[in-house]
């Protein structure tokens, strides 16, 4: 499973700096005018029972055997003292890296297979915090690749 995991991780290295090589080459990406992401920063409430802070969210991936030649993963969002299972996916399931975190978004996970995947996030939107699923699509010579058609799976307590 470690070596999965870490060839995933690989991939995923590998098709950023694609991408990037692909933007800089087109003109759509100057290093030296670009800065760092901000890590996105958690609303203080004094309602104890919304109070999340983003270390607060954790996940768990449970193999979930294979689907037409495909590996599944079963994804379970743990938050406090609660647990949720969010769904199955096509593919092997990693936690994202905070500075590839969306505006808003507090956690999230790729769960990809064959160059594409899902995209599980939990989101601050409003005082409250929505589990959103959204779609991922690496970049080829002719696309950019795709991030998005985010929707709502539920609302946290």
């Amino acid at each position: 499973m470690n070596t999965r995991k870490n060839l995933l991780l690989g991939a995923l290295l590998l098709i950023a700096i694609a991408a990037a090589g692909a933007l800089y080459m087109r003109g759509d990406l100057d290093f030296k005018k670009m800065e760092l992401a901000k890590m996105p920063e958690v609303a203080e409430t004094n309602d104890a029972d919304h109070v999340h802070a983003a270390e607060d969210f954790s996940w768990k991936f449970e193999d979930a055997g294979e689907k037409d030649g495909a590996p599944q993963t079963t994804v379970t969002l743990m938050h406090g003292t609660e647990s949720k299972k969010v769904g199955t996916y096509t593919g092997s399931c990693a936690e994202l890296a905070a500075e590839n975190l969306q505006p808003g978004q507090v956690s999230g996970v790729l769960c990809w297979f064959a160059g594409g995947g899902d995209e599980i996030g939990v989101f601050e939107e409003g005082g409250e915090y929505v589990v959103k699923v959204g779609q991922q699509e690496e970049s080829t010579a002719e696309s950019n690749g795709f991030r998005g058609d985010f929707r709502t799976e539920f609302t946290l307590e």
